[in-house]
């Protein structure tokens, strides 16, 4: 008798680094089935260690990593898109935006200093009109 095991693929897409490359995030494919944001500190002397972030996300979510590690999230919501903040060891999001565009691209800001002071990332939107 033989024995087979089946093994999940491991899915990641969205990549995202920090304008600093200390820190990256994207989104990974759940044992459930759902998605959720994934993300490292990559330190200059070792290997990337995980900051545990267990937030749920749609598949159209977009991350961006931060310099002190927090991830902002860009996700479809009602009409437009919500703008929220996450945090290893907060136990729930930080809502900072709601925009009423029905398509919107969140970008990194390279060169953001670790301080956070200051614009992190750029939204860029359409509306319906031609």
């Amino acid at each position: 008798m033989s024995t087979q095991t089946t093994h999940l693929a491991l899915r990641r897409f969205g990549f995202a680094f920090a304008g600093d490359g200390s820190h990256a995030a994207c989104l990974a494919a759940g044992a459930d089935g759902g998605w959720y944001v994934e993300s490292w500190r990559l330190p200059d002397d070792g290997p990337a260690v995980p900051t545990g972030l267990p937030f749920a996300q749609g598949l159209r979510a977009q991350v961006v990593a931060l310099p002190d590690g927090r991830v902002l999230v860009c996700r479809p919501a009602g009409e437009g898109h919500a703008v929220v903040l996450l945090a290893a060891g907060e136990p729930e999001e930080v809502p900072l935006a709601d925009v009423r565009l029905p398509a919107l691209r969140m970008l990194a800001l390279p060169g953001v200093a670790v301080s956070g002071a200051g614009p992190v990332a750029v939204l860029v939107g359409t509306d319906a009109r031609p």
